[in-house]
Protein backbone atom coordinates (compact mmCIF):
# COMPACT_ATOMS: atom_id res chain seq x y z
CA UNK A 1 0.00 0.00 0.00
CA UNK A 2 2.81 2.43 0.88
CA UNK A 3 4.54 1.78 -2.44
CA UNK A 4 1.27 2.55 -4.20
CA UNK A 5 1.35 5.98 -2.52
CA UNK A 6 4.99 6.42 -3.58
CA UNK A 7 4.01 5.56 -7.16
CA UNK A 8 1.13 8.06 -7.11
CA UNK A 9 3.31 10.81 -5.67
CA UNK A 10 6.18 10.34 -8.12
CA UNK A 11 3.65 10.54 -10.97
CA UNK A 12 1.83 13.60 -9.67
CA UNK A 13 -1.40 11.80 -8.74
CA UNK A 14 -3.41 13.30 -5.88
CA UNK A 15 -3.81 11.22 -2.75
CA UNK A 16 -7.39 10.59 -1.64
CA UNK A 17 -8.35 10.81 2.03
CA UNK A 18 -7.63 7.13 2.68
CA UNK A 19 -4.26 7.33 0.93
CA UNK A 20 -3.28 10.36 2.96
CA UNK A 21 -4.34 8.73 6.24
CA UNK A 22 -2.25 5.68 5.40
CA UNK A 23 0.67 7.89 4.41
CA UNK A 24 0.53 9.61 7.80
CA UNK A 25 0.60 6.19 9.48
CA UNK A 26 3.57 5.03 7.42
CA UNK A 27 5.50 8.23 8.14
CA UNK A 28 4.79 8.06 11.88
CA UNK A 29 2.46 11.06 12.18
CA UNK A 30 -0.83 9.33 12.96
CA UNK A 31 -1.63 6.99 15.83
CA UNK A 32 -3.72 4.25 14.26
CA UNK A 33 -4.32 1.36 16.69
CA UNK A 34 -4.82 -1.12 13.83
CA UNK A 35 -1.51 -0.10 12.25
CA UNK A 36 0.43 -0.46 15.52
CA UNK A 37 -1.18 -3.82 16.24
CA UNK A 38 -0.09 -4.98 12.80
CA UNK A 39 3.50 -3.87 13.48
CA UNK A 40 3.51 -5.38 16.99
CA UNK A 41 2.19 -8.76 15.84
CA UNK A 42 4.81 -8.93 13.11
CA UNK A 43 7.60 -8.11 15.55
CA UNK A 44 6.39 -10.71 18.07
CA UNK A 45 6.26 -13.34 15.34
CA UNK A 46 9.74 -12.44 14.13
CA UNK A 47 11.17 -12.51 17.66
CA UNK A 48 9.50 -15.88 18.28
CA UNK A 49 10.95 -17.32 15.08
CA UNK A 50 14.42 -16.01 15.98
CA UNK A 51 14.24 -17.58 19.45
CA UNK A 52 13.20 -20.98 18.06
CA UNK A 53 15.72 -20.78 15.24
CA UNK A 54 18.47 -20.01 17.71
CA UNK A 55 17.74 -23.25 19.53
CA UNK A 56 16.92 -21.71 22.90
CA UNK A 57 15.77 -24.27 25.43
CA UNK A 58 13.88 -22.42 28.11
CA UNK A 59 10.98 -23.02 30.37
CA UNK A 60 7.56 -21.73 29.37
CA UNK A 61 7.55 -18.71 31.71
CA UNK A 62 11.10 -17.76 30.79
CA UNK A 63 10.20 -18.13 27.12
CA UNK A 64 7.32 -15.63 27.40
CA UNK A 65 9.47 -13.25 29.42
CA UNK A 66 12.24 -13.42 26.84
CA UNK A 67 9.77 -12.58 24.05
CA UNK A 68 8.50 -9.60 26.05
CA UNK A 69 12.01 -8.32 26.81
CA UNK A 70 13.10 -8.58 23.20
CA UNK A 71 9.86 -7.25 21.71
CA UNK A 72 9.86 -3.80 23.35
CA UNK A 73 13.34 -2.61 22.23
CA UNK A 74 12.87 -4.36 18.89
CA UNK A 75 9.62 -2.45 18.33
CA UNK A 76 11.22 0.90 19.18
CA UNK A 77 14.23 0.32 16.89
CA UNK A 78 12.07 -1.05 14.10
CA UNK A 79 9.58 1.84 14.16
CA UNK A 80 12.35 4.45 14.23
CA UNK A 81 14.05 3.01 11.14
CA UNK A 82 10.74 2.20 9.46
CA UNK A 83 9.44 5.78 9.72
CA UNK A 84 12.76 7.33 8.75
CA UNK A 85 13.10 5.07 5.71
CA UNK A 86 9.55 5.87 4.61
CA UNK A 87 10.07 9.60 5.03
CA UNK A 88 13.18 9.40 2.83
CA UNK A 89 11.32 7.40 0.17
CA UNK A 90 8.42 9.85 0.19
CA UNK A 91 10.79 12.83 -0.02
CA UNK A 92 12.55 11.32 -3.05
CA UNK A 93 9.23 10.56 -4.76
CA UNK A 94 7.98 14.13 -4.28
CA UNK A 95 11.34 15.56 -5.36
CA UNK A 96 11.35 13.40 -8.51
CA UNK A 97 7.87 14.59 -9.40
CA UNK A 98 8.79 18.29 -9.00
CA UNK A 99 11.89 17.86 -11.17
CA UNK A 100 9.89 16.08 -13.86
CA UNK A 101 7.38 18.94 -13.96
CA UNK A 102 10.17 21.38 -14.82
CA UNK A 103 12.05 19.26 -17.35
CA UNK A 104 11.52 22.01 -19.92
CA UNK A 105 13.49 24.44 -17.74
CA UNK A 106 16.69 22.47 -17.18
CA UNK A 107 18.93 25.41 -18.12
CA UNK A 108 16.88 27.95 -16.16
CA UNK A 109 17.24 29.15 -12.58
CA UNK A 110 14.29 27.94 -10.52
CA UNK A 111 13.61 29.79 -7.26
CA UNK A 112 11.10 28.54 -4.71
CA UNK A 113 9.89 31.68 -2.97
CA UNK A 114 6.85 33.29 -1.37
CA UNK A 115 4.39 35.99 -2.38
CA UNK A 116 4.30 38.94 -0.01
CA UNK A 117 0.83 40.35 0.73
CA UNK A 118 -0.81 38.06 -1.84
CA UNK A 119 -4.35 39.05 -0.89
CA UNK A 120 -3.76 42.62 -2.09
CA UNK A 121 -2.10 41.58 -5.34
CA UNK A 122 -3.94 42.95 -8.38
CA UNK A 123 -3.02 39.94 -10.52
CA UNK A 124 -5.37 37.21 -9.23
CA UNK A 125 -3.75 34.52 -11.37
CA UNK A 126 -1.29 33.97 -8.51
CA UNK A 127 -3.39 31.99 -6.05
CA UNK A 128 -0.81 30.33 -3.79
CA UNK A 129 1.32 31.76 -0.99
CA UNK A 130 4.47 30.23 -2.46
CA UNK A 131 5.53 30.12 -6.11
CA UNK A 132 8.22 28.83 -8.46
CA UNK A 133 10.05 31.80 -10.02
CA UNK A 134 11.87 30.62 -13.15
CA UNK A 135 14.17 32.52 -15.50
CA UNK A 136 16.99 32.25 -18.00
CA UNK A 137 17.76 35.96 -17.75
CA UNK A 138 15.44 36.96 -20.57
CA UNK A 139 12.25 34.97 -20.05
CA UNK A 140 10.53 34.95 -16.64
CA UNK A 141 7.84 32.50 -15.54
CA UNK A 142 5.94 32.25 -12.26
CA UNK A 143 4.10 29.02 -11.42
CA UNK A 144 1.63 28.54 -8.60
CA UNK A 145 2.85 26.17 -5.94
CA UNK A 146 1.35 22.71 -6.45
CA UNK A 147 2.37 21.53 -2.99
CA UNK A 148 0.40 21.99 0.20
CA UNK A 149 1.86 21.64 3.67
CA UNK A 150 0.35 19.54 6.42
CA UNK A 151 0.66 20.27 10.10
CA UNK A 152 3.30 17.61 10.73
CA UNK A 153 6.96 18.40 11.27
CA UNK A 154 9.56 16.18 9.65
CA UNK A 155 12.41 14.56 11.54
CA UNK A 156 15.74 16.17 12.30
CA UNK A 157 17.24 14.67 9.14
CA UNK A 158 15.35 17.22 7.01
CA UNK A 159 16.28 20.28 9.07
CA UNK A 160 18.72 22.74 7.53
CA UNK A 161 20.19 26.06 8.50
CA UNK A 162 17.66 27.93 6.39
CA UNK A 163 14.77 25.59 7.19
CA UNK A 164 14.50 24.94 10.90
CA UNK A 165 10.90 23.69 10.78
CA UNK A 166 10.41 21.43 7.73
CA UNK A 167 6.87 20.14 7.31
CA UNK A 168 5.24 17.31 5.42
CA UNK A 169 3.83 18.35 2.03
CA UNK A 170 1.50 16.65 -0.43
CA UNK A 171 0.53 17.34 -4.05
CA UNK A 172 -2.46 19.68 -3.97
CA UNK A 173 -2.87 20.87 -7.59
CA UNK A 174 -1.58 20.47 -11.11
CA UNK A 175 1.24 22.68 -12.36
CA UNK A 176 -0.27 26.01 -13.32
CA UNK A 177 1.50 28.97 -14.91
CA UNK A 178 0.45 32.24 -13.28
CA UNK A 179 2.67 34.83 -14.94
CA UNK A 180 4.95 35.26 -17.95
CA UNK A 181 7.05 38.34 -18.70
CA UNK A 182 10.32 39.25 -20.36
CA UNK A 183 13.36 41.28 -19.42
CA UNK A 184 12.11 44.21 -21.51
CA UNK A 185 8.86 44.24 -19.48
CA UNK A 186 10.58 45.15 -16.19
CA UNK A 187 9.99 48.75 -15.14
CA UNK A 188 11.79 48.77 -11.78
CA UNK A 189 12.48 46.75 -8.67
CA UNK A 190 13.86 47.20 -5.17
CA UNK A 191 14.32 45.15 -2.03
CA UNK A 192 12.98 45.83 1.46
CA UNK A 193 15.17 45.95 3.40
CA UNK A 194 18.57 46.01 1.64
CA UNK A 195 20.44 46.15 4.97
CA UNK A 196 19.02 42.78 5.96
CA UNK A 197 21.02 39.73 4.97
CA UNK A 198 19.63 38.23 1.78
CA UNK A 199 20.18 34.53 1.31
CA UNK A 200 21.20 33.33 -2.14
CA UNK A 201 19.98 29.86 -1.20
CA UNK A 202 17.57 28.17 -3.58
CA UNK A 203 15.09 26.69 -1.11
CA UNK A 204 13.95 23.08 -1.30
CA UNK A 205 10.22 23.10 -2.19
CA UNK A 206 9.67 19.60 -0.75
CA UNK A 207 10.20 20.68 2.86
CA UNK A 208 10.64 24.47 2.99
CA UNK A 209 8.18 26.39 5.17
CA UNK A 210 8.72 30.15 5.26
CA UNK A 211 8.44 31.55 8.77
CA UNK A 212 6.50 34.68 9.75
CA UNK A 213 9.80 36.46 10.31
CA UNK A 214 11.07 35.54 6.85
CA UNK A 215 7.88 36.78 5.22
CA UNK A 216 8.44 40.32 6.50
CA UNK A 217 11.10 40.90 3.83
CA UNK A 218 10.36 41.15 0.14
CA UNK A 219 11.43 42.20 -3.34
CA UNK A 220 9.11 44.62 -5.14
CA UNK A 221 8.97 44.06 -8.89
CA UNK A 222 6.99 46.48 -11.05
CA UNK A 223 6.28 45.72 -14.69
CA UNK A 224 5.60 48.26 -17.42
CA UNK A 225 1.90 47.31 -17.36
CA UNK A 226 1.76 48.96 -13.94
CA UNK A 227 1.26 45.83 -11.82
CA UNK A 228 3.55 45.40 -8.83
CA UNK A 229 4.51 41.95 -7.52
CA UNK A 230 6.25 41.22 -4.22
CA UNK A 231 8.30 38.05 -3.86
CA UNK A 232 10.93 36.84 -1.40
CA UNK A 233 14.14 38.90 -1.05
CA UNK A 234 16.25 36.31 -2.89
CA UNK A 235 14.47 37.37 -6.11
CA UNK A 236 16.24 40.73 -5.72
CA UNK A 237 19.58 38.96 -6.28
CA UNK A 238 18.17 37.29 -9.39
CA UNK A 239 16.90 40.60 -10.82
CA UNK A 240 20.11 42.41 -9.93
CA UNK A 241 22.04 39.81 -11.89
CA UNK A 242 19.94 40.00 -15.05
CA UNK A 243 18.54 43.53 -14.94
CA UNK A 244 20.93 45.83 -13.02
CA UNK A 245 19.60 49.00 -14.65
CA UNK A 246 16.10 48.38 -13.29
CA UNK A 247 17.04 48.68 -9.63
CA UNK A 248 15.87 51.78 -7.75
CA UNK A 249 16.83 52.91 -4.28
CA UNK A 250 13.63 52.75 -2.33
CA UNK A 251 12.68 51.32 1.04
CA UNK A 252 9.17 51.11 2.39
CA UNK A 253 8.70 51.62 6.10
Amino acid sequence: MFYKIIYKTSNGIYLNDNDEKYLLNCLGFKRSLRFYLYILINIILNVTIIIFASGFVVKRNNYLLLILILTIPSAIIFLHHYYLKNQKLYYLALDDYIKSEFDDFLNYSNYYTYVYDKDNLLDKSIVTNNVFFITNGYEFYVYNDFLEERDYYLKRLFKKKNNESPKLKVIARKKEKALTFYLKDIEEYYVYDKKAKISDKNYDPVTKVFSIEERKKYTSLKLKNGIEYCFGPEIYLCLKKYCPIGEINKCKI
